[in-house]
């Protein structure tokens, strides 16, 4: 089906990463220069700096050139397919692709068009698809679309918006950057970033927990201090109505032998992600005001923190400039922003 097709597209889901399959598919990309997707739960796995790695796919919640260009597809190959409400773009993720075309490499099954088989993983198939094709004389040329990075503009009360937010990222985030994402408005305009090679991007897409990243982010850094990895920045994007629930692990980051993290705060006055799908005034979503977040390091015992409170662009630029690179003591910059305001794709997702 690769080599006879004549618009191929890839899209490498998360599962890839789980049974460690990644360098291999990345691998099989590279060897065909085929038009490839990241899915919403698999960003950053596929090098998305590679000229033939065209954007995150996620169904009708992705950028539109590539909605558009993946669903002319003849030959669909999902690799590592978690089809999940969030993860398929809430169920759209085949629309107006013809079944035939859709292969499924799954860790218990593979599916060929309309042919199933059962007991089967792909991480079996898949160094074999990419022996095999090593060894073909002559492969095939594909035509790369040019798609468009684009992140839609969603005006804010506030000088700062989230859109504002994720362009200065898009020139922050650099290689080897581990970025854990807090299950915040933020994590749903993350699609839109062009990420650098060996960036990685960890989050709650499908439970979708609230309060997992802090936690989460500090396992991180004992894991990067453990591989030697202390080239990589550790970047949290936190909610402050997340970092509410779990505000405690801050107290960790005193350790000698972790990674010290950049902490994102996203001020917004509480629950945004829940306003916006239900209850945009409900006090349920609200959570105690008036934290003295950029205390907060030096209240859990970590006296060598760096921070700032930023309400522009110009500001949340020059602190990431100041401070965002010192990863010698952990560093947090508190963002101001509106209650409601988020990424577009949030919008989509509960239809507004």
């Amino acid at each position: 089906k690769l080599t006879a097709s004549q618009n191929p597209v890839v899209l490498c889901d998360v599962l890839t990463d789980r049974v460690g399959q990644t360098e291999t598919l990345q691998m099989l990309v590279d060897l065909l220069k085929v038009p490839s997707c990241n899915s919403h739960m698999g960003k950053s796995l596929l090098n998305e700096s590679q000229p033939w790695y065209i954007g995150d796919y996620n169904g009708a919640e992705s950028n539109k050139t590539v909605q558009a260009y993946v669903q002319q597809t003849d030959c669909f190959l999902h690799v590592g397919d978690y089809y999940n409400e969030i993860n398929s773009g809430h169920w759209s993720l085949y629309d107006k692709i013809q079944p035939e075309s859709i292969v499924l490499l799954n860790p218990e099954y593979i599916k060929v068009g309309n042919q199933m088989f059962e007991n089967v993983s792909f991480e079996d198939i898949l160094p074999t698809v990419l022996q095999k094709l090593s060894s073909v004389d002559s492969l095939p040329t594909y035509n790369i679309p040019k798609t468009v990075f684009q992140i839609e503009e969603i005006p804010s009360n506030t000088p700062i918006s989230q859109t504002r937010m994720l362009e200065t990222l898009q020139s922050f985030i650099q290689p080897n950057d581990v970025i854990v994402t807090e299950t915040c408005s933020l994590m749903f305009g993350l699609p839109d970033i062009r990420l650098p090679n060996n960036t990685k991007v960890i989050g709650q897409h499908y439970y979708l927990s609230i309060g997992m990243a802090l936690p989460c982010s500090f396992g991180v850094s004992v894991a990067l201090a453990e591989m030697k990895q202390t080239d990589s920045r550790l970047i949290l994007i936190e909610g402050d109505g997340a970092a509410q629930m779990t505000i405690q692990e801050l107290s960790n980051y005193n350790r000698a032998n972790v990674v010290k993290p950049l902490i994102i705060l996203l001020n917004n006055n509480g629950y945004t992600v829940e306003r916006i799908i239900k209850g945009p005034e409900r006090d349920y979503n609200d959570i105690r005001p008036d934290w003295k977040w950029t205390q907060i390091l030096q209240t859990f015992g970590v006296s060598d923190a760096k921070t700032a409170k930023v309400s522009t662009p110009q500001e949340l630029d020059n602190a990431l400039k100041q401070i965002g690179n010192d990863t010698t003591v952990p560093r947090l910059i508190e963002v101001t922003l509106d209650k409601l305001d988020v990424p577009w794709r949030f919008h989509k997702m509960v239809g507004n």
